[in-house]
C-alpha cells in the first residue's frame, strides 16, 4: 500500500471490502455470503474513484456493485 496501490493476494471480496471501506468511507453489504467468499489476486491504485475500483473487481469475481449513497451492494452476476 505504499505505492499507492492496494494488493491483494488471493483475499476474499469481504476481506478487500473492509479495506476500501474504510479508505472510501463507505459500507460494503453482501446480497449473500458466497459473494463474499470469492477471491481475488491483483492490484487496485488507491487514488482513484471507488466506482473504478470496484469496476476492476467485477471484470475479475464475477459479482456486480452498485452505489448508493455510501452504500455498496454486491450480489453475484448470475
Amino acid at each position: 500500500w505504499l505505492k499507492g496501490v492496494f494488493e491483494f493476494e488471493n483475499m476474499s471480496l469481504r476481506e478487500i471490502s473492509k479495506q476500501l471501506a474504510r479508505w472510501y468511507g463507505v459500507i460494503f453489504e453482501f446480497d449473500d455470503t458466497s459473494c463474499g467468499d470469492r477471491r481475488f489476486t491483483g492490484g487496485i491504485k488507491k487514488y482513484i474513484p471507488l466506482d473504478q475500483s470496484l469496476d476492476v473487481l467485477e471484470k475479475t469475481t464475477d459479482v456486480v456493485f452498485r452505489i448508493k449513497d455510501q452504500l455498496v451492494l454486491v450480489r453475484s452476476r448470475r
